[in-house]
C-alpha cells in the first residue's frame, strides 16, 4: 500500500482542519530563520561588533523560538490524534494493521512539517530584508541592506525543525501502539480530564493571583519587580493562580448561574450554560495555558514597544550634552571648540563650563545612587549660577533659591525611573570635615551632565557655594558642548575621540543615541515577532480545541435540530459557548499583562498606558477575528 498517498490525500481532505496549524508552524520556521538571518549576516555582524551584541541577542530569541514551537507542534499534534482516533480505528476494522496505520500518520505530520518547512524558509528568505530595513529604520542607522541569501541561517533552520517534525511525527507513530481499538472509538467522546471544582480551591486561586500582583505592584513602585529577589515568585504565584482559577473557580461561578432559574430557564441558556460547565471543565488546562499566552504576547509586544518609545526621553536625560569630557587642560579644550566650530553643517550652540565641588551628604529618604544604601553619599556641588546658565543652554526650566537655607537636589538615579520625595526635606552636607544643614525644595532625576561623569548633585546659593569652595575641598572642571543636529554627528565624534584621551571622560550624545537606538530597535523588532508567534499559537491553540469540540457535538446538536432548535438558534448557542471559553483567558491575560506593563512603566519612569492599551485593543481585535472564524466553523459543522 502506498501510505505516502495515503497520507497526501487525508491532508487533502482535512486542509481546514490543518491550515491553522500549517499556518501557525510556517510562522514559526519564518521567524526563526528570519532571527539566524540576521545572525548570520554579516553587514549585522560588523554592526555587532561596535554596539549592541545583535548576534547574541537573535541567536537568543531563535533559541526561544525553536523551544516554543517544539511545544506549540507537540500540543497541537496530540490535538490532531485525539480528534482522529475514531478514525484510525476503522482503519484497523477495514484491514489495516498498526504498522500501517501508525505509518500512515507517520507520513501525514511529516509531510505537513516539510511543507511548513519549505514555506516557512521561503517566506523568511523573502522578508529577510524587509525584516532587516525594518530593523535599520528603528536602530535610526544609515546603512544600505543588501538583499543575500544567507545559506548558513537556511542550513541552521532546516536542522532544527527537521528534527523536531521528525521527533513529532515518530511521537505520532508510537501513539498507535499505545491504545487498544475500543479506545480509539470511544477516544473521540473523551475530554480531557474533568477536574473537580472546590471552593477552597476557588478562595486559594483569588489569594494567590491577589498577593502575585500585589507583590508585583508594591516591588514595581520601589523598582524591584524585575529582580531575580521577586519575579520567580511573582511567576511562580501569577502562573498557580490561573491554573486553579480555571479549574476551580469559573466552573462554581458557572455553577451558580445554572442555580439562578431566571436566568436558566430563559431562552436557549439551559442549552448554552449546562454544555458551558462540561466545555470549562473539559478544557480547564488549556484555557489557563491559553490566558498566561495572552499575557506574554501583550506584555511581550506592550514591554518592548513601550521600552522602544521611551529612548528620547531616556537618552535626554542620562546624556543631556552634545559632547562632554573633563576640562582641566585649555589647550584640549581650545582644539575640541575648533574642531566643531569647522565642522561645517553642526553649528556649537553652547559650551557649559562646571566647576564642581566634590564632597558629601546625607537625606533620609534618599539612601545613595541607584538604590545604593550609603551613610554618607559621594556628591558634587554646584552654583546656583552654574546651575541656571546650564538650564538656559538645555532649555530646562530655572530654579529659584529664596535664601542661603535652600538647595536643589539632583538623584543619581537616572534611567531606572525613582524618584524620591525629598521636597522639604533637610539634607546634611559634609566638607573637609565640617557639616551645615540645608532644606531641600525640589529635586529631580535628569542629570545636569552626561551619566559618565554625574554624581549625585547639590545646587546651593553662590555664597554657599563659595563658601563650600573655600574649604579647599577637589574640584572636577567638567566642559559640555550642545550642538545642532546631533544625529548626523557621528564623523564628529570619531574625530573628537582621536583627540581626546581616555583619562578625560569624553562621552557623545550620539553614541549614547546610537547605542540605546541600536538595542531599542533590535529588542522591538523581536518582541513583536515574539509576540505576534505567541498570539497565532495562542488562537491556533483554541482554534484546534474548537473544531474537536464541533466534530465531538455533531450528535448533540442534531439530536437538537430534530426537536425543533434551527440554525441560527444553535449558532447562537454556540456563539454563547465560544464567547466565555474566548473571552475569560483573554481577560485574565489582559490583567496579567497590565500588572506586568505597570511595573514596566514604573521601570521607565515614563507613562507608557497609551501605548499599552494601543496594544492591548490591537491584540483584542485579532484575537475576535479568531473568534468570529471559530463560530463560523463551529456552526457549520455542527449544523451539518
Amino acid at each position: 500500500m502506498n501510505y505516502f498517498k495515503l497520507a497526501v490525500k487525508n491532508i487533502r481532505h482535512d486542509l481546514k482542519n490543518y491550515l491553522s496549524y500549517f499556518i501557525s508552524t510556517t510562522f514559526a520556521v519564518m521567524v526563526f530563520n528570519i532571527f539566524s538571518t540576521v545572525f548570520f549576516n554579516p553587514q549585522f555582524k560588523a554592526l555587532s561588533q561596535v554596539k549592541v551584541k545583535l548576534d547574541l541577542l537573535f541567536r537568543a530569541s531563535a533559541v526561544v523560538v525553536a523551544v516554543f514551537a517544539a511545544a506549540f507542534i507537540w500540543y497541537a499534534n496530540t490535538f490532531f490524534i485525539k480528534q482522529r482516533k475514531k478514525e484510525m480505528a476503522t482503519y484497523s476494522l477495514l484491514g489495516l494493521g498498526k504498522r500501517q496505520v501508525a505509518a500512515m500518520l507517520f507520513f501525514e505530520n511529516l509531510i505537513t512539517g516539510l511543507l511548513s518547512l519549505i514555506c516557512g524558509i521561503v517566506l523568511g528568505t523573502l522578508f529577510a530584508k524587509l525584516f532587516a530595513m525594518m530593523l535599520i529604520n528603528l536602530m535610526h542607522e544609515l546603512v544600505v541592506v543588501r538583499f543575500i541569501v544567507v545559506w548558513q541561517a537556511i542550513g541552521a533552520t532546516a536542522l532544527v525543525f527537521i528534527i523536531l517534525f521528525l521527533v513529532n511525527s515518530v511521537h505520532a507513530y508510537s501513539l498507535i501502539y499505545r491504545f487498544k481499538l475500543i479506545d480509539l472509538f470511544t477516544a473521540a467522546r473523551e475530554g480531557e480530564p474533568a477536574p473537580k471544582a472546590s471552593v477552597i480551591s476557588s478562595v486559594i486561586s483569588l489569594i494567590t493571583l491577589f498577593i502575585g500582583y500585589a507583590i508585583a505592584i508594591h516591588q514595581a513602585n520601589h523598582l524591584s519587580v524585575y529582580t531575580k529577589n521577586y519575579l520567580l515568585p511573582v511567576l511562580s504565584l501569577i502562573i498557580a493562580g490561573t491554573y486553579l482559577l480555571f479549574n476551580n473557580l469559573i466552573i462554581i461561578v458557572i455553577r451558580g448561574l445554572k442555580r439562578q432559574k431566571d436566568y436558566y430557564y430563559q431562552g436557549i441558556n439551559l442549552i448554552s450554560t449546562s454544555n458551558l460547565v462540561y466545555r470549562i471543565k473539559g478544557n480547564a488546562h488549556s484555557l489557563a495555558i491559553i490566558a498566561l499566552l495572552c499575557a506574554l504576547s501583550i506584555t511581550a509586544i506592550g514591554t518592548t514597544y513601550a521600552y522602544y518609545k521611551s529612548n528620547d526621553s531616556y537618552i535626554g536625560s542620562t546624556s543631556p550634552y552634545s559632547f562632554m569630557h573633563l576640562g582641566e587642560d585649555a589647550l584640549l579644550n581650545r582644539r575640541v571648540t575648533q574642531i566643531i566650530q569647522h565642522n561645517g553643517a553642526i553649528q556649537l550652540r553652547a559650551i557649559d563650563d562646571f566647576q564642581l565641588i566634590e564632597g558629601f551628604s546625607s537625606t533620609p529618604r534618599y539612601p545613595g545612587p541607584y538604590g545604593k544604601k550609603m551613610q554618607q553619599v559621594p556628591t558634587s556641588f554646584i552654583s546656583l549660577s552654574q546651575y541656571n546658565r546650564a538650564m538656559g543652554h538645555q532649555r530646562r526650566p530655572l530654579i529659584r533659591l529664596a535664601n542661603d537655607n535652600q538647595c536643589f537636589f539632583l538623584e543619581l538615579n537616572a534611567g531606572n525611573g525613582q524618584g524620591h520625595s525629598l521636597q522639604n526635606q533637610p539634607v546634611e552636607v559634609s566638607l573637609a570635615g565640617k557639616s551645615r544643614m540645608l532644606t531641600i525644595i525640589g529635586s529631580t532625576t535628569r542629570l545636569l551632565i552626561n551619566s559618565n561623569l554625574a554624581r549625585t548633585t547639590v545646587v546651593t546659593t553662590d555664597r554657599i557655594y563659595h563658601e563650600l569652595r573655600a574649604t579647599g575641598q577637589p574640584v572636577t572642571r567638567v566642559r559640555g558642548y550642545l550642538v545642532t543636529k546631533v544625529i548626523q554627528t557621528k564623523l564628529l565624534t570619531k574625530s573628537l575621540k582621536e583627540i581626546i584621551p581616555p583619562e578625560k571622560h569624553f562621552s557623545s550624545q550620539y553614541d549614547a543615541y546610537s547605542f540605546t537606538y541600536t538595542s531599542g530597535g533590535a529588542i522591538l523588532a523581536i518582541g513583536i515577532f515574539l509576540g505576534f508567534l505567541f498570539f497565532l499559537a495562542t488562537g491556533s491553540i483554541i482554534y484546534f480545541k474548537q473544531l474537536i469540540e464541533a466534530n465531538n457535538d455533531r450528535e448533540r446538536f442534531g439530536i437538537l435540530r430534530r426537536i425543533g432548535i434551527g440554525k441560527n438558534e444553535i449558532r447562537k448557542i454556540v456563539a454563547k459557548q465560544l464567547r466565555v471559553v474566548f473571552g475569560l483567558p483573554m481577560a485574565v491575560g489582559i490583567c496579567h499583562s497590565a500588572v506586568a506593563l505597570y511595573g514596566m512603566q514604573k521601570l521607565l519612569g515614563e507613562d507608557i498606558s497609551g501605548y499599552s492599551l494601543m496594544i492591548m485593543g490591537l491584540f483584542v481585535l485579532l484575537y475576535v477575528g479568531y473568534y468570529f472564524k471559530a463560530v463560523d466553523t463551529y456552526s457549520r459543522i455542527v449544523n451539518g
